[in-house]
């Protein structure tokens, strides 16, 4: 039986993370596990003009010492506003922007409390515009866990955090800005929306060895 994804809620996740919950589609969200500094809970890479580009979500200050499941967003300034309209800048130009937009940003304006939250909310939305079925569950409620593929902050935007996977090798695809041949991997996945639009399952399944595959 193929384990359960034990994994934090990324915000806006990487290609490799929606690769990982792809395969398993029967994930547990770590909501007890505390809440680390400069990694993907409240950031996610974008491709613009000059390269790879961040979106943060600012949480409120205090609160980063505690379980990601309490940690708070601060909406004191107008964040929500200024991300939108970096991802508008930015793939406004793709080919599927029109198709995709409106997930993006719908949980960005529902003004979700909590970051785990918005998260998840925001994962709801990349796998309904993946077509895919899937089950998923906080790690709060469960007494005693399932048979799980632990993969807590393996993935990580700094090299010294990050745990390389041989499995992941995501193949070269259609960037915007990319005149000058070059290629960003790994980037979150609405970048693989936006420019790939349905075929983003295809690509996904193919840039993540299945290690159930053989077994079958």
């Amino acid at each position: 039986m193929q384990p359960y994804l034990l994994i934090e809620p990324h915000f806006l996740p990487s290609i490799q993370y929606m690769g990982l919950v792809l395969q398993s589609r029967k994930v547990i969200f770590d909501d007890i596990v505390r809440f680390r500094k400069q990694s993907y809970l409240n950031r996610a890479y974008i491709r613009g003009p000059e390269g790879p580009r961040p979106l943060i979500v600012p949480v409120q200050r205090g609160k980063t010492r505690l379980p990601v499941g309490k940690v708070n967003i601060d909406y004191r300034h107008r964040w929500v506003d200024a991300m939108c309209r970096t991802i508008r800048y930015n793939y406004s130009h793709s080919p599927f922007f029109l198709f995709y937009y409106d997930l993006v940003v719908r949980p960005l304006r529902a003004r979700f409390a909590q970051l785990a939250m918005l998260n998840v909310a925001l994962i709801q939305e990349m796998m309904r515009a993946l077509r895919v079925e899937w089950q998923w569950s906080w790690r709060s409620a469960w007494d005693q866990l399932p048979p799980v593929d632990d993969r807590r902050y393996t993935i990580h935007p700094k090299a010294r955090h990050h745990r390389p996977d041989p499995r992941f090798q995501p193949p070269a695809y259609y960037q915007l800005f990319s005149e000058d041949g070059t290629f960003y991997a790994n980037l979150s996945v609405i970048d693989l929306l936006f420019n790939e639009g349905p075929e983003a399952l295809t690509y996904l399944k193919a840039a993540y060895a299945d290690p159930h595959r053989d077994q079958s």
